[in-house]
Order: C-alpha cells, then structure tokens, then sequence
C-alpha cells in the first residue's frame, strides 16, 4: 500500500485504497481501513452531530494514528483522508452494483469532467 504524505497528495501520485497510509501531523501516520458498514454508519451519524470536523472523521478511519493535538496537523491532510473514505465505498459500490443509479449517476460524472 502507498505512503500518503502532502507531497504525494499534491502530485496526485496514488491509487485510494484500504491499506494506504497517509501522515495527518508530522510524523503521525495512520492506516485507512475497510469500510465496513459498521465504520459508514459510524461515520454517518459522526456527520450529523454538531461540530463534526474532518480531522474526528479521520482519526475515526485510520488504524493506528497516534494522539496528536489538532494545531499540529497538516493543513488539508484530514480532509483528503475523509474524501479518500468516501471515495473507496463508492468504487466499490461501482463494483459490486454495476447497474446501479449510484454507478449510473458515477459513469455520467466521469464522463462530464
């Protein structure tokens, strides 16, 4: 699995997948884990309460992130590692539905952009 640090986010240089490890602070590294529908309901119900940031959603979707304060974070690190979660349940929705309205909705999008 690929090393995700804010260079390799910047030059786009890697596949999303469970696995990956991405540097959120400093020296601080965590491991994205599988979406099970425990982890999306989890994060779901994260999404509604007030206050929800994406570094909570990453700390909840990454294996092994050491405690770290939240000043020490890298900018843009959190958010990347939340769109990267949400990314890999819709590929693998895509997979598992191929004619699905979800994939339908997908294949369109691509095909606009």
């Amino acid at each position: 699995m690929a090393k995700i640090d804010i260079n390799t986010v910047i030059n786009g240089e890697y596949e999303v997948a469970v696995g990956n490890e991405y540097e959120v602070a400093p020296g601080k590294w965590g491991r994205l884990l599988p979406p099970t529908t425990e982890l999306q309901n989890r994060v779901f119900k994260m999404a509604e309460e007030e206050g929800m940031t994406d570094l909570k959603v990453c700390r909840e979707v990454l294996a092994g992130l050491p405690d770290f304060s939240d000043d020490k974070a890298i900018t843009g690190m959190a958010s990347k590692v939340v769109q990267d979660f949400f990314t890999l349940v819709l590929k693998i929705a895509e997979r598992l539905n191929p004619g699905s309205a979800l994939s339908e909705d997908s294949a369109t999008q691509k095909a606009e952009s």
